[in-house]
């Protein structure tokens, strides 16, 4: 299976990860210009909020909002990007495939 990236303005979103502790894409990494800040909100397939961090950095682990792991899956999200030195903020969606 191939990986396919979003390259927006010095911005690298996966489109999944594994967090299975074999210490391989355990987290879900977003690759950013240091100019840039992230929020980071997941929704399950039914709509479910599961997921939500302002100023995203690079620590979910695929734990829910419970505390508790999600299952493996699709699961839809938004990235808010905004730039610090402009003030423009991109809101780019897509879906995360979590693979345990």
């Amino acid at each position: 299976r191939a990986t396919v990236s979003i390259i927006v303005s010095g911005l690298i979103i996966p489109d999944g990860f594994s967090p299975n502790e074999d210490g391989i894409n355990d987290i879900f990494e977003i690759q950013r210009s240091s100019n840039l800040t992230i929020n980071l909100i997941v929704f399950n397939r039914w709509g479910n909020k599961v997921f939500e961090k302002v100023n995203y950095a690079n620590d979910w682990d695929g734990t829910g909002i419970n505390n508790q792991p999600l299952p493996e899956g699709t699961y839809y999200r938004i990235v808010e990007a905004t730039n610090t030195t402009t003030g423009n903020t991109q809101k780019l969606t897509g879906v995360i495939t979590l693979k345990r």
